[in-house]
C-alpha cells in the first residue's frame, strides 16, 4: 500500500467528516476543496448552518477559534470543529463546547 500524502489524508478525513455531519445533524454538506480557508465544510440541515473545520487529534490544539468564529459569522453559522481520533472516533465541538450524540441540543437525530 503506497504512503498517503498529507493532502490525501486530509481529503479522506473531510469526506468522513461530511458523513458525521449527515448522521449526527442531518446535514447536507459542501466541501470547500482547495480553498485554503479555515472552513473545510459548510453544512446545513434546514435549521442550523455549521462552518466546519476538520483536524486530526494531534492538531486539535492548533485551532484558531476566533478566526473560525469570524468565518462562521459570515454564514450565520455555528463554528464547528470535528477532530478525527485514532480508531475512527470523532470529537465534535460546537463553538468550543464538546458535543456528543447524546446531547442532541439541536433537536436533530
Amino acid at each position: 500500500m503506497p504512503h498517503m500524502t498529507p493532502y490525501q489524508k486530509g481529503y479522506i478525513r473531510e469526506i468522513k467528516a461530511r458523513e458525521v455531519m449527515q448522521s449526527w445533524f442531518g446535514c447536507v454538506t459542501v466541501r470547500s476543496a482547495g480553498s485554503h480557508s479555515i472552513v473545510d465544510i459548510i453544512a446545513g440541515n434546514g435549521i442550523d448552518v455549521f462552518a466546519v473545520q476538520v483536524k486530526s487529534e494531534s492538531d486539535e490544539g492548533s485551532v484558531d477559534w476566533n478566526k473560525l468564529r469570524y468565518y462562521a459569522q459570515q454564514f450565520q453559522a455555528i463554528p464547528t470543529l470535528l477532530v478525527y481520533c485514532k480508531g475512527g472516533r470523532w470529537k465534535v465541538y460546537l463553538d468550543e463546547e464538546r458535543f456528543t450524540k447524546e446531547d442532541n441540543v439541536l433537536g436533530t437525530e
